[in-house]
């Protein structure tokens, strides 16, 4: 059948889910059916650029130069200068903002993937290019070795930015004699943290920073991977924004696997002040221990709508399971009764089939509400 019979947004179906299985060859080969495919097919091609060394860099500022239309597409730019086993920093990221900002106008998300800096380059002039990636409201760093100074200047030289996620992150010493400027004070509305351990004190000084910022009082949202010991600076933080918070998303590791360790978490963190609460999820193998009820026992926003707990296990004994009876008091009480779902997700051996039996059985009036999920992640 030819092309021009089917309808377009038939074809866009197509590539769209092409686009989404991530099969960039497809994806190419569809470009090249006809210009009816052509054009329901440049918009995911070019949806996210990726570059990774200068000739790359320069591929790009040429592609953008010769045809205006490709930069209307791009909404997300990765940058990521070498590969993991690489220790040298890139010279050429110095001229990176240089060009293309003015073409990528509608662009959303810049990603930094493996960026290893001193921040030879990075002085006011560097930032003040870089601020005109003024449509960009996503930031993302992941596996960076660099001085956090150098981090808080990337976000503040974004003036709309609202959303800023700092993954797997090594500490460098900054060449710059002095602290490289920040150009904006960033109002974020959300913020997700999921450092490492190999740098433990990046987390106090990220939340530390961010509540010197107008971002403590725009932020909504907080999503935090940490070790147990190392939560105080969690408790702090959620003490101080407590209030605003709208969703939060608490992952917490054991890091020797004695349940003692638990008994930190009611210790250094509290949801009391947590009154906007829309949504609340915790990571963790067995959301029946003591320290989780007690914080089901804090909850006291209306806003509240959806928990989810975790539920981890490498045991394949059905009798393995949590007694999820351990939760009926609080789940059944007053001050959640405004839950339209508690979600739980369950990562191990056994089938979703048993897992649920054991969640509807165990929790029966939270069941015959209509509100209990599964997930098998």
């Amino acid at each position: 059948m030819s092309s021009v019979l089917l309808p377009f947004e038939l074809v866009d179906n197509v590539v769209g889910m092409t686009s989404n299985n991530n099969d960039n060859a497809t994806l190419r080969a569809c470009a090249l059916v006809s210009q009816t495919w052509r054009d329901a097919t440049r918009p995911y091609i070019f949806r996210k650029i990726k570059i990774a060394d200068e000739p790359l860099l320069a591929a790009l500022e040429a592609l953008v130069t010769v045809d205006s239309t490709v930069g209307l597409l791009v909404r997300e730019l990765t940058v990521q200068p070498r590969t993991q086993q690489e220790h040298t920093p890139s010279s050429w990221l110095s001229r990176f903002p240089t060009l293309i900002p003015s073409y990528l106008t509608r662009l959303q998300t810049i990603q930094f993937i493996d960026l290893f800096e001193f921040g030879e380059y990075c002085n006011e002039s560097f930032f003040r290019e870089y601020s005109k990636f003024t449509s960009v409201e996503r930031l993302i760093f992941h596996n960076c070795s660099l001085d956090l100074h150098l981090l808080y200047s990337y976000t503040c030289a974004l003036p709309n930015v609202r959303h800023l996620q700092v993954g797997s992150t090594l500490p460098l010493p900054s060449m710059l004699s002095e602290p490289p400027p920040q150009l904006h004070s960033p109002r974020l509305s959300s913020i997700k943290l999921n450092l490492g351990q190999a740098y433990p004190m990046a987390l106090e000084e990220i939340l530390v920073w961010a509540l010197a910022s107008p971002s403590k009082e725009s932020l909504r949202s907080l999503s935090v991977s940490t070790r147990i010991v190392e939560s105080t600076a969690v408790g702090n933080f959620i003490r101080e924004i407590g209030g605003s918070l709208q969703h939060l998303d608490l992952h917490l590791a054991q890091s020797f696997g004695s349940p003692i360790e638990y008994d930190f978490i009611k210790t250094d963190i509290s949801l009391t002040g947590c009154t906007a609460l829309c949504s609340l999820s915790v990571h963790d193998s067995n959301p029946t221990l003591p320290a989780f009820v007690a914080f089901l026992s804090e909850i006291s926003s209306p806003h509240l709508r959806k928990l989810s707990l975790w539920v981890t296990s490498d045991n394949p004994d059905p009798g393995s399971l949590p007694d999820f009876r351990l939760l009926v008091e609080q789940l059944d009480s007053q001050h959640l009764r405004c839950l339209e779902e508690i979600c739980f997700i369950y990562q191990g051996p056994l089938r979703g089939a048993l897992v649920l039996e054991k969640l509807q059985k165990d929790l029966h009036n939270v069941d015959t509400r209509g509100i209990l999920r599964l997930v098998m992640a």
